[in-house]
């Protein structure tokens, strides 16, 4: 007996084991890029700060690495440390039991996940600025560790202290704050340059204005100056005027007084008194008039003659 025996062909079988190739070069490649990814790199968590360790002679990189994701090469690893410590103790190992559990649980469901939400809450209520001052960080702190100790109380465990310590921002953010406090130290140094501006402004008016007072001051005290001199050289033009014109009626009189004794009775002998006033002190020489040796005082050619002065006939 013979069987016919159809030959069937499938054209998609090629097809299909193409794609398969295709799929398991894909799925080849996402399991090493994802080995590559898990081998060549480390998350660091917040709250952490990484420290990058060569093992081919570089040994410890001085680059601190911040929150993110860091590539490790070949040789390298990457050492996280925590930026913040919670120092606890159990005083009650059975309230730990029952409240929390069995276990490290105590540490991952109580004391790291209440610390990290604490420290967030009370150090998230200062401004960026003061994180730069211990004193605040230190407040902050112990805001936190009181919170967590209340927290914690009445599942057993005793909050020691609380301590941060390197605190590290996002490269933008921390640019960001450097920009924003450069921008504020500008308007300071602007708004103190406009205050000394007016102040310089309103000193100069006031000088200005206590200038103008001295001078008006002054030239009001020269104007009255003038004026008192020139009331003072009236008062005595006056005086000298008033004196001047009694000693003038004083004269007048004395005049009229001796005209009217002069007119009186006995006239005759006060002028010959007065005449031998006058002629006190005086040497009489008497002289001829007449003949070849007589003087008179009337004709001249002859004293010029007799005093042998030359005129001519």
């Amino acid at each position: 007996m013979a069987f016919t025996i159809p030959r069937v062909s499938v054209g998609t079988a090629g097809r299909l084991g193409k794609i398969s190739r295709l799929g398991w070069l894909v799925i080849a490649g996402s399991v090493v890029l994802l080995l590559g990814y898990n081998s060549c790199t480390t998350y660091v968590r917040p709250g952490e700060a990484g420290v990058k360790q060569s093992k081919f002679g570089k040994g410890i990189e001085p680059t601190i690495y911040g929150v993110g994701l860091h590539y490790v090469g070949v040789g390298e690893t990457m050492h996280r440390f925590p930026n913040a410590t919670v120092l606890y103790r159990i005083v009650d190992p059975l309230r730990v039991i029952q409240t929390i559990g069995l276990g490290r649980l105590f540490e991952d469901a109580a004391v790291i996940p209440r610390s990290a939400q604490d420290l967030r809450r009370a150090l998230g209520e200062l401004d960026a600025e003061d994180f730069y001052k211990g004193t605040k960080r230190m407040e902050k702190a112990h805001d936190a560790k009181v919170a967590l100790a209340a927290e914690l109380k009445d599942k057993g465990i005793e909050v020691v202290d609380v301590y941060v310590r390197r605190y590290i921002y996002d490269s933008r953010y921390q640019q960001a704050i450097e920009q924003r406090k450069i921008q504020d130290q500008t308007v300071y140094k602007n708004e103190a340059e406009a205050k000394a501006a007016t102040a310089a402004a309103l000193k100069n008016k006031i000088v200005a204005e206590g200038a103008a007072a001295v001078q008006v001051e002054l030239s009001r005290g020269d104007a009255e100056m003038k004026k008192l001199e020139a009331q003072a050289d009236l008062y005595r033009r006056q005086r000298a005027a008033d004196g001047d014109l009694l000693v003038k009626l004083a004269e007048a009189q004395g005049t009229e007084l001796e005209n009217q004794a002069l007119r009186g009775v006995g006239s005759e002998n006060m002028v010959g008194l007065r005449m031998a006033d006058a002629l006190k002190n005086t040497k009489v020489i008497v002289l001829p008039t007449d003949g070849e040796s007589g003087m008179n005082p009337l004709d001249l050619r002859a004293l010029l003659r007799r005093f042998d002065v030359g005129v001519k006939p």
